[in-house]
């Protein structure tokens, strides 16, 4: 059980951390099974010639979590029901080989990639991570809060929300107390208006799904008439913009806002296919002229302008720590 253990004492991760993270790994992948019996405290400090104090303390940090179980007299076991990530584990690993060969194509040795991954994951660990104030702000509640989900899942920061006509009542002194300001870029210039030329705002790209809406409409023949409904013309102009920028200059939009009947119901009348945004969906009284070629016009946060947002958070955060 000793020889998958493996300590660097030239590594800049501590000694206990490196134990304790293989002997979960082990634990995790079903190396070891529930029950299995592992060394004792004195066994292992001797086979890896490390401190006694370093192994107890692994031992105790992982019976903490769940992995281990300590019986008086018998020994320390892996514990028989230990956290349950089988069915997380094989994505895990898929992610972190995938960014091992990113890492080994830029020409970054595996133990850079490590540390720097462990360093990482403290910055953005729930529990560990340090909070930063983010506003996040748009025109409407159900884009509003749709947006702020993806943030939160891809940042790890729970940004403050509000809707762009509210914050305008509130002036420059209100935004001072937040760390970062973000929108889409729809909204980029009223923010940065209200906020002042002194702050930075970060605007946020917005794009189709390529899953709901893109695959879907890629298969339409050249010249297909779609129609594109928002709550108002000029948001489903942007709509148009945003299909034509992913390739989609191909087929014939017909735009019109939820706000105009007479309009609307000879777009569905011309249209084989209507995307609707989840805005007017919310907001049209209805019925809808023809239900039956209505799609729900999916839409989300572009992947690079995430990144630019969870890059900027965590430098805070790195900034905050070292103070």
């Amino acid at each position: 059980m000793m020889n998958p253990i493996q300590i660097d004492k030239s590594e800049t991760l501590s000694i206990q951390t490196q134990l304790t993270e293989q002997l979960k790994y082990h634990i995790e992948t079903g190396t070891w099974r529930p029950g299995a019996q592992l060394p004792t405290v004195r066994e292992l400090a001797q086979a890896l010639r490390v401190n006694y104090n370093t192994v107890r303390a692994a031992y105790q940090e992982l019976e903490r979590q769940g992995y281990l179980l300590t019986e008086q007299g018998r020994g320390t076991f892996v514990s028989r029901q230990p956290p349950s990530v089988v069915d997380q584990q094989a994505a895990l690993l898929d992610l972190i080989d995938e960014a091992l060969f990113k890492a080994q194509a830029l020409g970054i040795p595996a133990e850079q990639f490590a540390r720097s991954a462990y360093s990482r994951a403290k910055l953005i660990a729930p529990g560990e991570a340090i909070p930063v104030r983010l506003l996040f702000t748009e025109c409407n509640r159900p884009d509003l809060e749709h947006y702020a989900e993806t943030i939160r899942a891809g940042t790890g920061a729970q940004p403050e929300l509000f809707l762009i006509d509210d914050l305008k009542a509130r002036g420059p002194e209100f935004l001072a107390q937040f760390e970062l300001l973000a929108t889409t870029l729809f909204h980029i210039d009223e923010l940065q208006e209200l906020a002042g030329p002194a702050r930075g705002v970060i605007g946020l790209m917005v794009e189709p799904s390529y899953l709901e809406v893109v695959a879907e409409i890629s298969r339409l023949p050249r010249d297909t008439r779609v129609g594109l409904v928002c709550a108002s013309q000029g948001s489903a102009e942007g709509m148009a913009r945003a299909l034509n920028g992913v390739g989609a200059d191909y087929l014939q939009f017909s735009v019109v806002g939820a706000d105009q009947p007479e309009k609307l119901a000879q777009v569905f009348a011309e249209a084989e296919r209507v995307y609707v945004s989840r805005w007017a969906l919310q907001q049209y009284p209805g019925p809808w002229p023809n239900a039956r070629i209505m799609r729900e016009y999916v839409d989300d946060i572009d992947p690079a302008a995430l990144r630019l947002l969870r890059r900027q958070i965590i430098e805070l955060r790195t900034t905050r720590r070292n103070l």
